[in-house]
């Protein structure tokens, strides 16, 4: 059942991240490796986490409230790190199968019970610190206190008799009875040793032949047949006079043989015998009795198993936001901010700041900002684009599900979801190539809205040609309709006549050939040409990095000329449309004389005859 449990919250933890960041986009992020290294301490806490949704739009006032409560635990360092505190969260038992138990009509058993107490103990416990950041908390420490006060708070263990006293005087009963009975056994069991030990005796003695040192060893050996390990004797198969002895008493009856010893049992007597009846007639009794208190400790805690489950809630969230408190000191983080934009001062992508501290690198922080419409970033080749997309949408995620974030200031608006598109997402299984995916993704995320698009070269997997023309009317598109913030890396050359985009470009050199990774705001213009140079620091051959600067030069002066003719083309053309239009501007000038003269003649009666 707990199995079934378990599945069913990662499916719906993984539904409902599906549905606001697909699985591509939250691998190419890494969040999964974030959110490895938040770790609460309760069953509960973990609970929380894998049900973890973010907030979206409508739910600012829920966000805010989470963000204060959150930061709240910066004040409370001291109880945070107190041992109890720390102790019962990691201690608190689960008590949700019995909890279910108890809404069938079940009554469990004691063990059942017991797990309830500590439950209900080490919640107390955890809840306390945070009674004056969460009024209502009070109310449920309260209905702590009175689920726990039937089973005995004061008491470590489950204390039925307090319940019920017909059930505690069964109980004494039952405790006389048992120290009777095992006083009368312990007798036995003496006298028993006495006998055998002094019929051994008169054997060993019988027995003259045996040195007298070595009958001292064996009387040492052979006087420790009775253990007290019940009612048993164990008689070494070597030793034939005592198994003599043994099988010759009334009184015991051999139960077993291995391949060292045969062990005989004390048969009970009249007196054991009834002993034990009155035993048993008891615990029927006593079993019954518990049961019957069982039930009445059920009957009473019914009522409250739907506040009882969200205490299991609440305190997966209060471990929840421990953890995250932890996680912030751990990481040097900081709280984000809601506001109409997407403001980044200073943002780290946490995998990558780690392998570079690894390598002692040193990190080059994310500045950016991006509205409503469309942000474009330019480039060299690694000079950080890709880098700064899943900076930003890692921010992203951590800001939505209301974790402190890896940068000095973050700011965003609560949105509906977040869609990055970048690398070789080729679809095998819906036979799509890299482009075609891509595609179907844009076109499933266009007629959305509000959300965060992060887009990372998108068309390199078509020609360049039909790819730039459709990158253009994406970022024209995007940037027109406002409908969602949008980030896209581009190499293409970009246009002018788009308004409204903010434009950073990365990847700058300077003499020694060293890459600044640092994002800078520039006017609408071309991304850098330094493929070449690129290329062969990794590695390419010069004689291939030479062929290519010849081909691009050649390419260039084709395209040159080709422009050139088609601009004398063009003039060649408006010349002669300017005299076309010369002419039959004059003509209509013409017409028009010739029509005033006329009209002029026939009003004074001159010129009827040539009219005629």
């Amino acid at each position: 059942m707990r199995g079934n449990m378990e599945q069913e919250q990662t499916e719906f933890r993984t539904e409902v991240r599906r549905l606001w960041a697909d699985s591509v986009t939250l691998a190419t992020l890494q969040w999964e490796s974030i959110l490895e290294e938040l770790k609460p301490l309760s069953i509960f806490g973990r609970n929380f986490k894998r049900r973890l949704t973010p907030f979206e739009t409508g739910e600012e006032e829920l966000w805010l409230e989470e963000i204060r409560l959150s930061k709240a635990l910066e004040q409370m360092e001291h109880e945070l790190r107190d041992e109890a505190f720390l102790a019962a969260l990691r201690a608190i038992p689960n008590p949700l199968s019995f909890l279910a138990l108890l809404e069938q009509d079940e009554t469990g058993d004691q063990s059942d019970w017991f797990v309830l107490k500590q439950f209900l103990q080490q919640a107390l416990v955890i809840l306390q610190p945070f009674l004056k950041l969460q009024s209502d908390l009070q109310q449920t420490q309260r209905l702590l206190h009175a689920c726990l006060a039937p089973l005995g708070a004061e008491d470590r263990g489950l204390s039925l008799d307090k319940i019920s006293p017909r059930l505690a005087d069964c109980q004494g009963k039952a405790a006389r009875l048992e120290k009777e009975f095992q006083q009368h056994k312990t007798l036995r069991i003496q006298q028993l040793e006495r006998e055998l030990e002094h019929e051994l005796d008169q054997v060993h003695r019988r027995e003259q032949h045996i040195h007298e040192e070595q009958e001292h060893r064996k009387r040492e050996k052979q006087g420790k047949l009775i253990t007290q390990r019940d009612r048993y004797v164990y008689v070494s198969i070597y030793d034939q006079k005592a198994l003599e002895i043994c099988r010759a008493r009334a009184d015991l009856e051999q139960k077993q043989q291995t391949p060292f010893e045969i062990i005989f049992a004390l048969i009970p007597d009249e007196q054991e015998k009834k002993l034990e009846n009155s035993r048993k007639k008891l615990q029927k009794e006593l079993e019954r009795l518990e049961q019957e208190s069982l039930r009445q400790l059920a009957q009473n805690i019914r009522p409250f198993l739907q506040e009882l489950h969200q205490v299991t809630v609440e305190l997966g969230k209060w471990d929840w936001r421990r953890a995250k408190w932890a996680w912030k000191k751990a990481r040097n983080l900081e709280w984000p901010m809601l506001g109409e934009s997407l403001v980044v001062r200073e943002g780290r992508f946490l995998p990558l700041l780690d392998k570079l501290e690894g390598e002692g690198r040193a990190y080059s922080p994310l500045h950016v900002q991006a509205e409503y419409g469309c942000t474009l970033l330019t480039g060299m080749n690694m000079g950080g684009k890709s880098i700064a997309l899943k900076t930003i949408g890692s921010l992203c995620l951590q800001a939505h599900f209301a974790l402190p974030v890896s940068a000095s200031f973050f700011q965003t608006a609560l949105l509906q979801g977040l869609q990055m598109i970048s690398g070789d997402q080729q679809s095998v299984t819906q036979e799509l190539s890299t482009f075609g995916a891509e595609m179907h993704q844009l076109g499933q995320t266009l007629v959305t809205s509000n959300k965060l698009i992060l887009l990372d070269e998108l068309s390199r997997g078509t020609n360049p040609h039909e790819g730039e023309a459709l990158v253009y009317a994406v970022m024209k598109q995007l940037a027109e309709s406002k409908r969602h913030i949008s980030v896209l890396v581009s190499h293409f050359t970009f246009k002018k006549d788009i308004p409204n985009i903010r434009c950073y470009q990365s990847g700058e050199m300077d003499g020694t050939g060293k890459i600044s990774y640092t994002l800078r705001e520039v006017q609408q213009g071309g991304a850098p040409r330094q493929a070449f140079y690129v290329a062969e620091q990794l590695g390419v051959p010069t004689e291939i990095i030479e062929l290519a600067k010849q081909y691009l030069s050649k390419t260039l002066s084709i395209t040159q000329g080709a422009r050139k003719a088609r601009k004398a083309g063009a003039g060649e053309m408006n010349r002669k449309t300017r005299t076309v239009r010369k002419a039959e501007k004059t003509a209509e000038d013409n017409l028009g004389n010739q029509k005033g003269e006329a009209y002029g003649a026939i009003k004074s009666g001159e010129g009827k005859d040539s009219l005629r």
